[in-house]
């Protein structure tokens, strides 16, 4: 990870010096600003899931030079929070594990799991202009390093003897959660397809960005026959952009 970070660290900071190299040329434009705004991510995954998006943040800089006065080239550093929510709806049954005891058990489980994933991206992005450069499509790959992540899952767990009375969960039910979602492990990089849309204020260093991801890698580690679909990201970003500096001012 500390590479990772070094390497984009570096990337900036040579972005920035070429851009004061600049500052009295003809040559492209070259602007960098600020990033903020909404993530709502979910996972493409092999088999349909019962679950909803996860709303976090996106937060991050950007670096932009104009090739011409239709495109351009786009670079970012950015934190963003992925994941989902997943609906639990599990029933079955059990023997008790003492050799002496031939009981079973019927179980019930209702609640809901997180998978909350954070991240470090970079992606770099051709930029098409229009509409008197207030308007501008892009898209590109974005590199990803995963930086945390956790499960978790609340809800209701009952369990019944052979004559329909409650009693205490078993540590058995307990393993049948963790089986399903604290087994589930992530790899470190991921790499996406990102597009979008982007508006600037005339006269305004603000603007608004839509744009929408789809995972090109399984981010998926498990190699178990329980854990072992394919699940890629996906989201959708909506932030506000504000130009700090530009070699053209």
């Amino acid at each position: 990870m500390r590479y990772f970070i070094l390497v984009c660290i570096c990337l900036f900071v040579g972005y920035v010096g070429i851009a004061q190299e600049q500052e009295n040329t003809e040559n492209g434009k070259i602007t960098v600003g600020l990033r903020a705004g909404i993530n709502q991510s979910f996972y493409y995954v092999a088999t349909d899931p019962d679950g909803a998006m996860r709303t976090g943040f996106v937060e991050g800089v950007y670096m932009s030079y104009s090739l011409n006065e239709k495109f351009s080239l786009q670079t970012e550093l950015y934190y963003f929070e992925a994941g989902s929510y997943s609906a639990t709806n599990m029933t079955g049954s059990f023997e008790n594990p003492l050799p002496s005891s031939t009981a079973t058990y019927d179980y019930s489980l209702m609640g809901e799991a997180a998978l909350q994933n954070d991240y470090l991206a970079i992606p770099i992005l051709f930029c098409f202009h229009f509409g008197d450069s207030t308007w501008k499509l892009f898209a590109g790959i974005r590199f990803g390093y995963l930086l945390r992540d956790s499960h978790s899952w609340e809800g209701e767990l009952v369990v019944k003897d052979e004559n329909g009375q409650n009693i205490a969960p078993n540590v058995l039910i307990d393993n049948l959660i963790y089986d399903k979602y604290e087994k589930l492990e992530f790899k470190k990089m991921d790499y996406s397809l990102s597009l979008g849309i982007h508006y600037k204020f005339k006269q305004l260093p603000l603007g608004i960005d839509l744009r929408t991801t789809y995972g090109l890698s399984d981010v998926n580690k498990n190699t178990t026959s329980e854990h072992n679909d394919w699940m890629k990201n996906g989201g959708i970003q909506f932030s506000a952009t504000y130009d700090l500096w530009n070699n053209r001012q």
